[in-house]
């Protein structure tokens, strides 16, 4: 018989990735730093970490400077060890920043120390690696959707 707590673990920390991905979709830096330990931190391989005080500055700068941000999770690799779990996750997003006509796509991935908390599994840090990073060129604010959709919708 599986171990239903590690399955119970596991679903609860693939929750925590995917209301993260929805906090940035919707441009909310205060649900995405929801999702980090109150002593959690963010950072970029290689690159400088963000302390826990200033989490929710950080996301306020980069989800505002986003006019649009469509990340998508690709299914974690999961190592859980009592309290505390790594995951790794691949990630494809599409973006516009404000005042900018050019879309891009970032393939990367996150390295993630998990946390379980009173509160249920957390981010104890997060560390971002950008892989690629490609121009899509400028695409207009959006287009009508296809015709099967009308199709799906009538």
């Amino acid at each position: 018989m599986p171990d239903l707590q590690r399955i119970a673990d596991e679903l609860a920390i693939r929750a925590v990735g995917a209301a993260y991905a929805d906090a940035c979709n919707r441009l909310c830096p205060e649900d995405v730093v929801a999702s980090f330990a109150p002593d959690g931190t963010m950072g970029r391989a290689g690159g400088p970490v963000v302390p826990a005080e200033k989490l929710l500055k950080n996301y306020r700068n980069v989800l505002g400077s986003c006019a649009f941000l469509f990340q998508t999770l690709h299914s974690a690799v999961i190592v859980i060890d009592g309290d505390r779990a790594k995951a790794r996750w691949w990630f494809a997003e599409i973006l516009r920043r404000q005042g900018e006509d050019d879309w891009r796509m970032n393939l990367g991935l996150y390295d993630d120390e998990m946390v379980r908390l009173d509160g249920g599994w957390r981010f104890a840090s997060r560390r971002f690696t950008l892989r690629k990073s490609l121009s899509l060129g400028p695409q207009g604010d959006g287009e009508p959707p296809p015709a099967y959709v009308e199709l799906l919708a009538g």
